[in-house]
């Protein structure tokens, strides 16, 4: 009888191993997999689905979606309820701006130029972020971006940023005033 409980435990160890060496196997090429890119990290997944939450087909100013004023069109719903909340004022664009068009197009040129081959620059993209003050002035940049090298801003910095460099971005804009009152 002890013997028969004997390989009973010893049965139930084997699944158990077996178990568990598939799990980690799963593991192991989950994370190769999400190494090479052939698989989305979970932070990537949040990162889409802001961005495609954001990319809608409504831009409504007073959503809390940080990755909204990526978005070239979101200038557009900033003036409109800047408008709405003070009727009476007259929107200031070159305020709003508090930049030159130069300035913007040479923020687009480094933050173009911070994807390098061997080598990232993503400190010059930290800096750029630090200098704006507002959504709208993110927005800006997103419009001058696309208008320049064709491409979305925030698609082009996921290439080269990893999540982290992506969260720090993020929370150098988060708390940004939408527009400058």
């Amino acid at each position: 009888m002890a013997d028969d409980k004997s390989k009973q435990v010893f049965g139930y160890i084997k699944i158990a191993a077996l178990v568990g060496g598939a799990f980690l196997a799963y593991k192991a090429i989950k994370n190769l997999a999400e190494t090479f890119g052939l698989v989305k990290s979970e932070a990537e997944e949040k990162i889409d689905k802001g961005t495609e939450q954001a990319g809608g087909s409504t831009i409504e100013a007073q959503s809390t979606n940080p990755y909204l004023s990526f978005s070239p069109q979101y200038i557009f719903a900033l003036k409109e309820a800047w408008q709405k909340k003070y009727p009476k004022k007259v929107w200031e664009g070159n305020k709003q701006l508090k930049f030159d068009p130069a300035a913007y197009k040479k923020f687009a040129d480094t933050l173009y130029n911070a994807k390098g081959i061997f080598k990232d620059d993503e400190n010059s993209v930290l800096d750029i972020f630090r200098n704006l003050q507002t959504q709208f002035q993110v927005s800006q940049l997103a419009v001058f971006f696309s208008f320049f090298y064709k491409k979305d801003m925030l698609s082009y910095m996921k290439t080269f940023m990893d999540d982290n460099n992506l969260k720090e971005v993020l929370e150098i804009i988060k708390n940004y005033p939408q527009y400058y009152k």
